[in-house]
């Protein structure tokens, strides 16, 4: 029984990395690149942090709830 736990783990965590492998994002080739993907990154993010406080605006939820 602990070997099939065993095995199971290591799949489910051999699965996982196949998984973390795959990236359609390009790889960075110089310093000057690198620096390109970060700053591409923080702007999508912070789009994205825009986004959900102007849905938590709009929900109308008061913020003393929380």
């Amino acid at each position: 029984m602990n070997n099939i736990k065993y095995l199971l783990t290591l799949l489910l965590l051999v699965s996982f990395s196949s998984f973390a492998q795959e990236s359609d994002e390009p790889v960075p080739t110089n310093l000057d690149k690198l620096l390109e993907l970060v700053k591409e990154g923080k702007d999508q993010e912070q789009s994205e942090n825009d986004q959900r406080e102007e849905e938590f605006k709009t929900q109308g939820i008061d913020s003393k709830k929380f």
